[in-house]
């Protein structure tokens, strides 16, 4: 469990500094008309706010069935990654004006891609702690 503790705080370590680079983000977008409706976005991040819950339940109750699923649940943020990447690109191709909106947004789904990553990085981890198995998930 020492081990475990001393590896994934690396993770939330990372994890803090992309949220914090998130809200910061939010904060000079905050008044902006978005150059398209907020769907995926608030998607990726239920999806990541919840395998981060999912993680942090796992390791104090020692159970990790909630874990079975990441590799599932990365997909999908790496779907959704994709799809508001090739959105957000043809968008700047048709309005050059909303580049720098895009790039803020874009920004964001790529933090919050990441942060995806670390969870599955920490669910790794808590599967050893647990069962002794090197599972990856990614």
């Amino acid at each position: 469990m020492i081990e475990t503790s001393l590896k994934i705080i690396t993770d939330f370590d990372r994890i803090s500094d992309l949220a914090g680079d998130i809200a910061r983000i939010v904060l000079r977008i905050a008044d902006e008309p978005f150059v398209k409706p907020l769907i995926d976005i608030p998607r990726m991040s239920e999806c990541s706010q919840g395998m981060i819950s999912d993680c942090l339940k796992a390791f104090s109750d020692r159970d990790i069935k909630a874990l079975d699923d990441f590799s599932a649940r990365d997909d999908v943020i790496d779907a959704l990654f994709d799809q508001v990447r090739r959105e957000l690109i043809t968008i700047t191709i048709e309005k050059p004006r909303g580049i720098e909106n895009a790039s803020h947004l874009l920004f964001v789904a790529l933090h919050l891609e990441r942060i995806g990553d670390h969870a599955c990085n920490i669910a790794s981890r808590i599967v050893y702690m647990v069962t002794g198995e090197n599972r990856k998930f990614e």
